[in-house]
């Protein structure tokens, strides 16, 4: 089955292989630290030379399978890519040369090969490995199992066996890295409808159902927090008038340029930005005073007044502005919410009544109005 993914969706599903072969190295990596000490109370009997030597050769084993935990039980925890790829690879290379060693020992002893099988399909169904790296297993598995047959004076029946053996699970291991692959993706492309259920189409934003998605746990975490809330609604300036002149497109290209402005202005991961609808933008900040979100909004206000964005005819402004309402609390209660939003809310309107392009926080009025005082003054 041919699979075809976007570069992004190969380096995403690249990211996820690895850190689930991390996880079944650390696994694999517990087991081997439990059966190898298994292996050599059980094998020292025979006080053969062999015997000895793969006791000694399981203690190395043992030391560099605790090695291995370690590593990837960090790696679990803190992703590195390139550290990832390289104990990855080392690590299924010790695990094939702590097989060849065992099926060695047991076949110098008389068992036979039938360890052979339980090792090969342990190295070829347990990691998720690409064709190529599979290939290069499965061929070195086939070249040391017919070295074996033919030592051990095998016929021709049971080198065919082995090659049979060999292609099966090359063609199982196959399908179960394809509907990995595939389940994958298939996860990811719910979750990324799944989001864009809560985005806005035209900004790419949240939008007012991912806004109260978000915002839940937003409150929860500055009262468990005792963090200050603080909300600014911001508003498009005579939308109206510049839709009525423009057209709907030209708007729809503004209202996204704002929200880019927004965007640039609002840098902390902590800030929540959304589209309500229209040409309105809310902007949730978690911690800080009430004073840097009026600074926040005087910054927003002016980077968008600085664009010098030609406005609509019978707009109060030559050039396009917001207005924007300011609201901040230490919410004690989840409702405290709700009131500070109503609150920003009731600010941005003073802010249009008092002549638009203002910030207004607690009845105080901030930016363009004091110069346009000073003027009439």
């Amino acid at each position: 089955m041919s699979r075809h993914y976007s570069r992004q969706d190969s380096m995403r599903l690249n990211r996820r292989l690895m850190a689930e072969n991390i996880r079944r190295i650390f696994l694999t990596s517990l087991a081997c630290i439990i059966i190898l000490p298994v292996y050599m109370a059980v094998y020292k009997h025979s006080g053969t030379d062999i015997a000895r030597l793969v006791s000694g050769a399981c203690i190395v084993f043992e030391v560099i399978y605790l090695v291995a935990a370690g590593f990837s039980f960090y790696l679990m925890r803190y992703k590195d890519e390139q550290l990832s790829n390289i104990v990855y690879r080392s690590f299924w290379l010790m695990f094939e040369v702590t097989s060849f060693i065992i099926i060695f020992a047991n076949a110098t002893d008389g068992a036979g090969l039938n360890l052979y099988a339980v090792m090969l399909a342990a190295v070829m169904l347990v990691p998720f490995m690409s064709a190529k790296d599979q290939i290069y297993v499965m061929s070195l598995q086939a070249l040391f199992a017919v070295f074996m047959l033919i030592k051990f004076g095998a016929g021709g029946s049971a080198i065919l066996n082995v090659i049979l053996l060999n292609g099966l699970l090359y063609g199982l291991s196959r399908l179960i890295y394809g509907l990995y692959c595939d389940n994958f993706m298939m996860k990811e492309t719910l979750l990324e409808k799944s989001e864009n259920e809560f985005n806005d189409d035209l900004t790419g934003l949240l939008n007012h159902r991912g806004l109260e998605r978000r915002t839940f746990d937003l409150t929860r975490e500055c009262m468990r927090e005792k963090r200050r809330l603080s909300l600014l609604m911001i508003d498009f300036d005579d939308l109206q008038s510049y839709n009525d002149t423009y057209g709907t497109e030209r708007a729809d290209a503004c209202i996204r340029r704002i929200s880019d402005i927004i965007k640039q202005v609002s840098l902390r991961n902590t800030d929540l930005i959304c589209r309500l609808y229209g040409g309105r933008f809310l902007v949730c900040l978690e911690g800080g005073d009430d004073m840097e979100a009026v600074r926040l909004a005087e910054k927003i206000r002016t980077c968008i007044e600085d664009k010098r964005i030609p406005q609509g005819r019978h707009a109060d402004n030559k050039f396009v502005t917001v207005s924007i309402g300011a609201a901040s609390c230490l919410p004690r209660h989840e409702k405290d919410y709700a009131e500070t939003y109503d609150e920003a809310e009731e600010a941005m309107r003073a802010a249009k009544e008092e002549g638009k392009n203002l910030t207004v926080y607690e009845e105080q009025v901030y930016g363009a109005y004091d110069m346009r005082k000073m003027a009439a003054n």
